[in-house]
């Protein structure tokens, strides 16, 4: 069971084509050490301003945190490459 969607998983995919070209964004994330400092960061909010049909839904505000924590650990990944396990991409 996914609570992604297609169109959203097109938007996360194309926001972290983006964050690649973004150093700046990209490394505000990589140096977060908490999701305080990853919810502040730059990268982030880019992030936030794009999805917000997939985390702003009363009553699940944990979507949010959620979200804050797949940008943490996608700012780690340079390229998705659907062959490789997700755990592997995180040494690319």
């Amino acid at each position: 069971m996914s609570i992604v969607k297609d169109d959203h998983n097109a938007t996360l995919r194309q926001w972290h084509e983006e964050l690649q070209e973004q150093r700046g964004a990209r490394a505000s994330l990589r140096r977060s050490v908490t999701v305080n400092d990853v919810c502040l960061s730059e990268g982030f909010r880019s992030l936030l301003m794009q999805t917000h049909t997939l985390w702003k839904i009363e009553g699940q505000e944990w979507r949010f945190t959620a979200l804050a924590l797949t940008a943490a650990v996608a700012a780690h990944i340079k390229s998705i490459d659907e062959r490789q396990k997700f755990a592997a991409q995180l040494n690319n």
